[in-house]
């Protein structure tokens, strides 16, 4: 049996008072302070009796403490725009953030356009060991790319890779670059696929990299969104096709995040239907893949992990055409085989972009729009849950 003790709602505040809005592309917990970085990054400034936006290329996000207080963190590669943002949290208790790097936004395609790929570690003041990754032929779309994971050996992010296919001309594929840091240095290897809709990445307890990437089956003659698995031994740079682990058809696969659960593979993922999306859970074992639900009427979910091994799951559910306060937070817990509920409260949360946790606690944030012309248009807000499990 699980429980939830002391959750609490509280908007993200600067020292003094300001209240932020940070896009959630990153939410990860080190130690006891949370970086949430994105863009765009707003500050705050009251005026009167309304609120407007401090934005600047230079702010790529946010540090808080449980309490909610937060301090700015600005980017390691000024004054270009960061966007596209993947951090990860490290032993010592900073944080790797690897980021697509542009100049100032002209136009709505120009996030497309990305100049460089960057990697760097914080301690949430001072920025070290600022690198740019090797470049690749092609387009990288960083808007996609998997989340960032580290281990003591290695660093390692997936990101699709558009290219014009070499034997049929004027044909565009999509293939999946790897960046990898091994010895102190960074290298990229292309897996070719070509074609991705998603990918994700995670390191198992052995340092195994296993690759998940959705795309169609070609082999079939109709599919939609089927998921397939690559596997690398630690040490080598090849990769092995582990074939196709969840097929899509009628159910397809969207989103999906890599976990552990002991030595098998978790895939948190989810379906769209008419009624509205559902999540799903699949673990590959030696027999094979079983799959389970997690909940319906998903408007967004995000899996907990501690050290690559799955803690749980956070699920936003909709309430049809009800007012958005209608919506719930869904906060379960895996034990065992399943899924047990720690929380389900009425929530404010537009969508839940971030969630991360430790053994006992699990941190959400997302943007929560104003309830009054005295409040800002949108702000970030942190949410808690103290989840326990009786060990029967």
């Amino acid at each position: 049996m699980c429980r939830d003790s002391a959750e609490k709602l509280k908007p993200v505040r600067l020292r003094d008072g300001r209240r932020v809005y940070v896009e959630p592309q990153a939410f990860v917990i080190a130690g006891r302070r949370m970086l949430l970085a994105g863009q765009p990054a707003y500050v705050w400034r009251r005026e009167g009796a309304s609120y407007v936006p401090e934005a600047g290329d230079s702010v790529l996000g946010v540090v808080i403490r449980s309490s909610g207080e937060a301090e700015i963190v600005s980017s390691p590669v000024a004054p270009a725009r960061a966007s596209d943002v993947r951090a990860v949290a490290r032993y010592d208790g900073t944080w790797r953030v690897v980021l697509a790097v542009a100049g100032p936004l002209k136009d709505v395609e120009s996030r497309d356009r990305m100049s460089t790929y960057w990697s760097a570690i914080t301690d949430g003041r001072v920025w070290r060991q600022v690198v740019k990754l090797p470049s690749v032929p092609g387009r990288l779309k960083t808007a996609y790319a998997s989340a960032l994971i580290e281990t003591r050996d290695l660093a390692a992010i997936a990101v699709p890779l558009e290219s014009t296919d070499s034997v049929k001309p004027g044909t565009i594929r999509t293939d999946v670059a790897v960046f990898e840091r091994v010895h102190g240095q960074w290298t990229v290897h292309v897996v070719e696929t070509k074609r991705v809709a998603y990918v994700a990445i995670a390191a198992s307890p052995d340092g195994a990299l296993v690759l998940g990437v959705v795309r169609n089956d070609s082999t079939l003659t109709a599919d939609n969104n089927s998921f397939f698995m690559f596997e690398q031994d630690p040490g080598e740079t090849t990769w092995r096709d582990l074939g196709r682990v969840i097929r899509g058809g009628t159910h397809p696969v969207h989103h999906p995040e890599l976990a552990f659960v002991e030595d098998d593979v978790a895939v948190i993922y989810r379906v769209p239907s008419d009624l509205g999306e559902s999540s799903r859970l699949a673990v590959r074992t030696r027999r094979g893949t079983t799959e389970q639900a997690i909940s319906d009427h998903v408007e967004d979910v995000k899996q907990a992990t501690l050290d690559g091994q799955l803690l749980g799951a956070a699920s936003l559910l909709f309430g049809g055409n009800k007012p958005s306060s209608s919506r719930t937070l869904l906060v379960r817990r895996y034990k065992g085989a399943g899924f047990v509920t720690t929380d389900s409260v009425p929530t404010e949360f537009q969508s839940v972009t971030g969630i991360t946790a430790t053994a006992d606690t699990l941190y959400a944030t997302g943007p929560i729009q104003a309830r009054s012309a005295q409040e800002p248009v949108v702000a970030s807000y942190l949410y808690t849950a103290a989840w326990r499990c009786d060990p029967r």
